[in-house]
């Protein structure tokens, strides 16, 4: 049957196994006033201010969608503002009474260090468990695009992914590189740097945090950022179960179920399966998937366990990119090449991983993981017989992570450190085929190839005072290759020396309304197994890891349900990778050629208002400038960077009602791309419409959710996927015109009696 038989096999005893180890933990968080009593009717705010729910009579505060920061604000008790995963460890918050005017002013508390600080306080954008499945699509990409500065771009609904931090997409026109993902505490990204983002189905995602800058040495080397995903866990005490299903325009579908469960102590349970099939909107671009997963989360006397593990099975087709005339002409074609050899991927993975977070000696924290993933992936290629093959290959990768910490705090002064380390190893057995008129012949690639890299960490927190964090972090990268050519009978092994990555920052609250920040940090980026051996199949010793050094500054303002974030970065990567045509021109090397500069400004606003009883009104707003140039051995001058826009930016409006209604209306435009780096072709810039309606019913246990969501609403033909640098001038993807989504989701919510 395969890895994604053997898996299902596994699934019941699995749930088993893990549902009988269920212990003690913290679940909806107590509020006590000053005087011990429950603080029942106290109004709880987010970190936006905006009223998120009250406390119950029994001093209960359980949240069906928690926000990253709880605030409290009423008369006689001190202002507090409090981390919820924090709160949730704890179990209360305990409120403080407002002191008397005699004595010092009272200021805001919060909690330290907090989860933003472990992020290094880098640019952060956050997008909530309610933008993932209003947008529940095959991926990651709708809600992702409002984020300032990130691209995000697929073939079709479901296809080939990549994805792009402030001008990272160079080294990505078929994949995911420099950007870490962790799915809650794994990393889904492998040893030689390669992320497989496809596994990350909106339907296995709470909320997502979008780390815009270098990520911290704590998370390893992340040098265009960080996405940091949490599991779907239900919040509050109960069960639910629902089902729900999505149709569209040319043949798609998505049709999923799902079990989640939190006990009163806390331990959590999410299960489910999904299916998604889409025809395409060009001809050799369809999609199929089909995915289970579970995640479990049981309490320790002072930490806790959690189980990750989820099996996929995937294809999606490859149709090439056209020129601008096709493009305009016949944008549903593709490539006859692609069509005749059914171009495509197929796909069977398998992650599976434990961590444990414990308090131990003398209130040290101790983190520990183990994690393996198993790709089998079969993927015939091209658009001519020149540029095309047939590759059969097994992938199998481990990972582990270790870390300690301790936090001291004091009146005037607190320290916080974490020393840790991330092993990360992969074997990748490749076979790779000529093709034949079409037919798969010759060996072209028989090759065994392993990597390992091991990131460790020491990571430092000072908070002077209650206002002024000043953060410090060092961070070593030490990497290992070998490769076995079974055709050539050659091994070739390369350990290059480690390199030390340094991040320095300081962060100040000016007020309760005003923060700003400013960081240096430094990373590198690896060369990929695919990089490194190109379409030779020989390994390029000569190719060594990309050096990025960023500094960014930022100031952010919150007040009454109004927030402003400003964020400007200056980036500098040396020693690019990039792809160079060899042999005529049949053959792809990727060589270290070139320096970038990259400097941009990010906004990001939001309000929010009530209508009198007639609802909330949500207004959204960001947008990036970014002035990326490249520069070449063989040039004299700069040019833009390649498939980075110049600017982007988006509005969008929500309003929301009592009874269950919502509308939102959103448009988003990004100025022309260059797609060629040697002669300045550009790809024109456009701008989408897109518009949202949902309703919902609920009674008794049983909830009902309708929504209809426009997309391209103006019919914009645009490309939504650059080949970068093709020398045939075949850049263009042509994107989907209008299409209409139907969303139903149905959930059984038993009401604790």
């Amino acid at each position: 049957m395969g890895t994604f038989g053997r898996m299902l096999r596994l699934l019941p005893l699995l749930i088993g196994s893990v549902w009988c180890c269920m212990a003690s933990a913290q679940s909806c968080v107590l509020v006590l006033r000053p005087d011990g009593k429950a603080s029942a009717g106290s109004i709880v705010r987010d970190q936006w201010g905006a009223t998120v729910g009250t406390v119950d009579v029994f001093g209960r505060f359980c949240a069906a969608e928690p926000p990253d920061t709880l605030l409290f604000r009423e008369k006689g008790v001190m202002p507090l503002r409090v981390a919820w995963t924090d709160a949730l460890l704890l179990g209360k918050v305990q409120l403080q009474a407002l002191q008397q005017a005699t004595e010092l002013e009272a200021v805001a508390i919060r909690p330290w260090p907090s989860p933003r600080d472990r992020q290094a306080l880098a640019a952060v954008s956050t997008v909530d468990s309610s933008e993932l499945r209003m947008y529940d699509r095959a991926s990651l990409r709708s809600p992702l695009l409002w984020v300032p500065g990130v691209q995000m771009d697929e073939r079709g609904q479901g296809g080939s992914t990549r994805f792009s931090i402030r001008g990272s997409l160079l080294r990505s026109p078929y994949g995911v590189r420099g950007v870490k993902v962790y799915w809650g505490p794994f990393s889904l990204t492998m040893a030689d740097g390669s992320t497989p983002l496809e596994l990350l189905d909106p339907a296995l995602v709470g909320t997502l945090d979008v780390v815009r800058s270098i990520g911290g040495p704590v998370y390893g080397s992340a040098p265009s950022g960080l996405l940091l995903a949490t599991p779907p866990e239900r919040q509050n005490t109960g069960t639910d179960v629902s089902i729900s299903g999505t149709g569209g325009p040319d043949g798609y579908f998505k049709l999923n179920g799902e079990l989640r469960t939190r006990s009163a102590n806390g331990n959590t349970l999410s299960l489910g399966l999904l299916r998604m099939g889409n025809d395409g909107y060009r001809d050799q671009e369809y999609a199929r998937r089909d995915q289970v997963w579970i995640t479990q989360r049981y309490g320790l006397p002072k930490g806790n366990v959690r189980i990750y593990l989820t099996g996929q099975k995937a294809a999606w087709g490859l149709p090439g990119s056209l020129d601008s005339l096709t493009a305009a002409e016949h944008p549903r074609s593709a490539r006859p090449y692609s069509q005749q050899i059914d171009a495509r991927v197929e796909k069977s993975q398998l992650f599976a991983g434990i961590a444990v977070e414990q308090r131990i000696w003398q209130e040290l924290l101790l983190r520990s993981s183990l994690q393996v993933q198993a790709i089998d992936k079969v993927n015939p290629y091209g658009t001519s017989p020149f540029f095309g093959g047939y590759k059969d290959e097994r992938i199998r990768s481990a990972g582990t992570r270790l870390s300690l910490g301790r936090t001291f705090r004091g009146n005037a002064i607190s320290f916080s450190w974490e020393l840790g380390l991330e092993a990360l190893v992969e074997r990748d057995e490749l076979q790779e085929r000529t093709f034949v008129n079409a037919l798969p012949a010759d060996l072209r690639t028989d090759a065994d190839t392993r990597a390992s890299t091991i990131n460790s960490f020491l990571s430092t927190r000072t908070l002077v005072g209650d206002r002024t964090t000043i953060f410090a972090d060092i961070g070593t990268e030490a990497t290992a290759f070998r490769h076995v050519d079974e055709l050539r009978n050659k091994e070739t092994a390369d350990s290059p020396a480690g390199e030390l990555y340094p991040l320095l920052g300081v962060e100040r609250a000016f007020s309760d309304q005003l923060t700003g920040h400013l960081r240096y940090a430094q990373s590198t980026s690896r060369p990929t197994i695919w990089e490194i051996l190109g379409s030779t199949g020989i390994p390029n010793a000569t190719l060594t890891a990309e050096h990025v050094k960023e500094a960014e500054g930022g100031i952010t303002f919150r007040n009454n349900g109004t927030a402003v974030a400003v964020n400007g970065y200056m980036r500098r990567t040396q020693d690019l990778i990039l792809p160079q045509r060899v042999d005529q021109g049949t053959e792809e090397i990727f060589v270290n050629a070139g320096d970038a500069e990259q400097d941009g400004v990010e906004l990001e606003a939001r309000t929010g208002r009530d209508l009198s009883g007639k609802g909330q009104l949500e207004l959204q707003l960001n947008g990036a400038w970014q002035h990326h140039r490249l520069t070449l051995p063989d040039m004299t001058n700069t040019v833009d960077v390649p498939g980075v826009p110049r600017w982007t930016g988006g509005v969008r409006a929500r309003w929301s009602t009592r009874p269950g209604l919502r509308i939102e209306a959103g448009y988003r435009a990004n100025s022309s791309v260059v797609a060629n780096s040697s002669n300045g072709d550009r790809v024109p810039g456009y701008g989408v419409m897109q518009l949202h309606i949902g309703r919902s019913w609920r009674w008794n246990d049983h909830r009902l959710q309708v929504g209809l969501t426009g997309e391209n609403i103006l019919n914009e033909q645009y490309t939504s996927f650059i080949q970068l640098n093709d020398p045939a001038g075949r850049y263009y993807n042509p994107a989907p015109g209008r299409g209409l989504f139907v969303d139903l989701r149905f959930t059984f919510d038993p009401r604790p009696q």
